[in-house]
């Protein structure tokens, strides 16, 4: 079976990278941090690549950490109190998250394959978290103003799966093989999702000027 699209794309901006000596020094930055075990949870959350830390996934790992470390994209992690099984396991994966979850949070599996992930997270809109900002004042504040649930992805998947969903959704949860915990990642606001699809606005004032016409 063929890569998919996102994991052929990875590869080429990989191959890109590595042509340079730039882009070799970024490659080497991020599979140090990738192999760094003290923050293996956090490199699962991004991914679990099924053919291993390719220049191509590394490079995906890249794009991802940059937006959580620049604040773009917000993370949190939510207990689950047990470990994925098997992909082919979906009534056991069913059951424990319906198990574990916390009381505000529901997920249900699906019965087969699907572009949206392995699964939806879901939790009630006024749902709230709490939030700690750069000055060290605690507060509460909505779990994401924009949306209320989120494709979750099992076990193995890409980096650069993570990424699609985060360009195409602005919002993807992670349940890591070996970890009980789901992590969530999302775009903090709804113009930010809308910047990192269209920088600088360009595709939109493209459309306003061919409306204009």
């Amino acid at each position: 079976m063929g890569r998919a699209l996102h994991a052929q794309v990875a590869e080429n901006y990989g191959r890109k990278l590595r042509q340079t000596e730039e882009g070799r020094a970024l490659l080497a930055s991020y599979r140090d941090m990738i192999e760094d075990r003290s923050g293996i949870d956090y490199t699962n959350a991004i991914g679990q690549p099924y053919g291993g830390w390719t220049d191509g996934q590394v490079a995906a790992y890249s794009r991802v950490h940059h937006m959580v470390a620049t604040g773009k994209v917000a993370k949190l992690t939510i207990p689950v109190d047990a470990s994925p099984g098997r992909d082919a396991d979906r009534e056991g994966n069913q059951r424990r998250l319906t198990e574990g979850l916390p009381p505000e949070f529901t997920a249900k599996v699906y019965a087969g394959n699907s572009h949206d992930g392995d699964a939806l997270l879901s939790w009630p809109q006024e749902a709230v978290m709490p939030w700690i900002d750069g000055y060290g004042n605690e507060s509460e504040r909505p779990l994401c103003a924009w949306t209320n649930s989120a494709p979750l992805e099992i076990g193995h998947t890409d980096a650069s799966r993570t990424f699609l969903h985060l360009t195409e959704d602005g919002i993807v949860a992670r349940w890591p093989y070996g970890s009980d915990d789901i992590w969530l990642f999302f775009y903090e606001s709804m113009q930010d999702r809308v910047d990192a699809s269209d920088p600088g606005g360009i595709i939109s004032g493209a459309v306003e000027r061919f409306s204009a016409r």
